[in-house]
């Protein structure tokens, strides 16, 4: 799912092999030309820096989130779907300290032509190297842990109780390593001898395509799921203020998973588009002229600016929605002198993004209304 990152350096290193763009005695460049030389050089310039702040924007960011969830000053992440959020962050947390600055040292060295001078040339190809390498790494294990987050989602909120017996701290471990260990045999194919056209086809219709059209449908059948569950359970309600309640967790889950929706078509949609493009009409850069080699690194360089921005919202659109990891970052940052929070504020609160959580239940001599889905997957009791 990392089209633009592994794109954009795997082809500018095929673009930089040789020591200038142009042999040094043609003639100038005619205007239009020249305007767009130019235009791809400033968008270098403008893109280093811009990922320079990403950067560390993502860094701080799932840093943050992983530090909550580490120190659990509330004692509420200690359930498997936790785990999702963790390698989630985790490999969010890898992209903003690698991929990212090492995109942004190419693109300025791109803008600088640092490439053409014979000592820093070594330095820039490894460069493009390692990048290569771990954003296939990340970004494929992000969005894979992404999609077995919204599996266990749907899950627990159309099938209960299968989702206890399935979802357990074992099976998300093992879910974690095989999600890690295909990232990583993945980046390697070149290294076993298999064909990049091959491995590009692959990570185009596998781990592009088709996850983003799965995580999609799994969106819609959470929703879907989402209201089968509220219908269900809304004769269990006994009050006006259940009642209004219930409606309120309706619109907020509504507009969150709308947002989820959408954030992945904007951030996602156009790098689809253009890696299939450049897989089946510009993978034979050298058969393209120049101005369409720079059009399409013009392309490149902007759409993977846009896709840089989901790894650095990842916290704050699947985590810090939930007031759970708000208050845990204010505890952490107060050094935990904020004693008066409330944990089971913040456990139903919490809720709310994920399963309608009614309270009650039967017990002590008393009569209480019934809960209709009692599992929350990022907050389970």
């Amino acid at each position: 799912m990392d089209n633009n990152s592994k794109t954009q350096v795997d082809t500018r290193m095929e673009k930089n092999t040789t020591p200038a763009p142009l042999p040094p005695k043609q003639p100038p460049l005619p205007p239009e030309l020249a305007s767009l030389v130019q235009t791809v050089d400033t968008a270098y310039l403008i893109s280093g820096i811009y990922l320079s702040i990403i950067a560390v924007i993502t860094i701080f960011g799932n840093g943050l989130l992983l530090l909550a969830i580490i120190t659990d000053p509330f004692k509420s992440f200690r359930t498997p779907t936790t785990l999702f959020v963790v390698g989630l962050a985790v490999a969010d947390f890898i992209t903003g300290a690698v991929v990212d600055p090492l995109t942004a040292f190419v693109n300025i060295a791109s803008y600088l032509k640092l490439y053409r001078d014979p000592g820093i040339y070594k330095v820039f190809q490894n460069c493009v190297q390692v990048n290569v390498h771990v954003s296939f790494i990340t970004m494929n294990a992000s969005f894979l842990i992404l999609l077995a987050l919204t599996f266990c989602q749907y899950l627990a909120i159309s099938f209960p109780h299968k989702h206890r017996g399935l979802v357990t701290r074992l099976s998300a471990m093992i879910t974690l390593c095989v999600v890690a260990i295909y990232s990583v045999l993945f980046s390697l194919l070149p290294e076993f001898n298999v064909p990049r056209r091959l491995k590009l086809e692959i990570d185009t219709h596998l781990n592009t395509n088709a996850v983003a059209v799965i995580l999609i449908q799994f969106y819609l059948l959470l929703y879907l799921a989402y209201r089968v569950h509220l219908k269900r359970v809304s004769g269990l309600d006994e009050t006006d203020a259940a009642r209004n309640r219930r409606r309120e967790q309706e619109r907020e889950f509504t507009a969150v998973n709308l947002l989820l929706v959408t954030f992945l078509l904007i951030f996602t949609l156009p790098s689809m588009i253009l890696w299939n493009l450049t897989l089946y009409k510009f993978y034979d850069i050298g058969s393209l002229s120049y101005d369409q080699r720079l059009r399409v690194d013009l392309a490149r360089t902007l759409i993977f600016d846009i896709l840089v921005m989901k790894f650095a919202l990842d916290p704050c659109i699947y985590a810090w929605r939930l007031s759970k990891y708000r208050q845990a970052i204010k505890k952490i940052l107060k050094c935990g002198r904020d004693p008066r929070v409330d944990v089971s504020n913040l456990t139903t609160s919490s809720s709310r993004v994920i399963s309608t959580y009614t309270e009650g239940r039967e017990g002590m001599g008393r009569q209480r209304a019934r809960t209709g889905s009692t599992l929350v997957p990022l907050n389970s009791p």
